[in-house]
């Protein structure tokens, strides 16, 4: 995981979305609070989560169209939190 970036991993997958198409995202919603110390596998996680939402976010081909799945308290199963992106013409 710590070798992935998203400009290698994750354009080559955003360059092949024909326009009008849709990329649903799926993030896995971390506990609140977090482990302290937090453990280095869930930190790269988190970290990598966050670098992949922020580059599609900043691609002007992409526009979020909806957010799915956003809860207050996680039960003890991991939910997932959907983000849909439309790519633009």
């Amino acid at each position: 995981m710590s070798a992935t970036d998203p400009a290698t991993s994750l354009k080559p997958l955003l360059d092949s979305i024909e326009p009008e198409r849709y990329l649903v995202l799926l993030q896995p919603q971390l506990p609140d609070p977090l482990p302290d110390p937090l453990p280095e596998w869930l930190s790269l996680f988190k970290t990598k989560a966050i670098e992949w939402k922020t580059f599609v976010d900043a691609d002007r081909r992409f526009s979020l169209r909806a957010t799915y799945g956003k809860v207050a308290q996680p039960a003890n199963r991991t939910p997932l939190t959907a983000y849909v992106y439309q790519r633009q013409g």
